[in-house]
């Protein structure tokens, strides 16, 4: 629903800043009281072709702000669940490497021990 409200949304600044739909703008101020012509209700059909243009140039570029949108999305998804596969994978070397630690200082105690009895 975001998505078709953004469409029109970004389909109607399209087509308001035409050079066309501000020309016709002003031509209606300028003929506010007077009845439709022929020329210009000979032009619905090119206001509709523009129309019809600005809203799949919308929907091409809001499409494709929707795609990158859920693949940014998911990278993050991704990135979260490899961040949390490090982070285990360093607690798990952090408790080897503490395991050693302590095998090395009781290593060097036993030396220190055997050296003063001799």
């Amino acid at each position: 629903m975001a998505l078709n409200r953004l469409i029109f949304a970004e389909a109607r600044k399209r087509h308001q800043q035409r050079c066309t739909f501000k020309q016709r703008a002003s031509e209606q101020n300028a003929r506010e009281g007077e009845a439709p012509t022929l020329w210009r209700l000979n032009q619905s059909a090119t206001i509709l072709r523009e129309v019809f243009q600005d809203i799949l140039a919308a929907v091409k570029s809001c499409s494709a702000v929707d795609f990158g949108l859920k693949a940014l999305r998911k990278s993050v998804v991704d990135h979260e669940a490899l961040r949390a596969r490090v982070r285990m994978s360093a607690k798990r070397q952090l408790t080897r490497l503490s395991a050693l630690r302590n095998l090395r200082q009781a290593l060097a105690d036993h030396r220190a021990t055997e050296s003063n009895w001799q």
